[in-house]
């Protein structure tokens, strides 16, 4: 038996765009082919280099460099 959460994402991040849950989203032009990511997920958050994915987009809030910075 497999426990499944229902708060549980399965993120996958490539150059230029991410998978979230077997859904394709575009990274923004500041992300997309970088080295290396910060990412965070609380909550059922998640958080890419100082943008908090939601919703479908990415929006730069305080959370976000929050946890980019700590």
């Amino acid at each position: 038996m497999i426990y499944q959460d229902q708060n549980v994402q399965r993120i996958m991040l490539y150059s230029s765009s991410m998978l979230v849950n077997g859904v394709h989203y575009e990274l923004p032009k500041r992300l997309q082919n970088r080295n290396g990511h910060s990412l965070a997920q609380v909550n059922n958050r998640i958080f890419i280099d100082g943008y908090e994915f939601r919703d479908g987009k990415f929006k730069r809030t305080l959370a976000a460099l929050f946890h980019l910075l700590f």
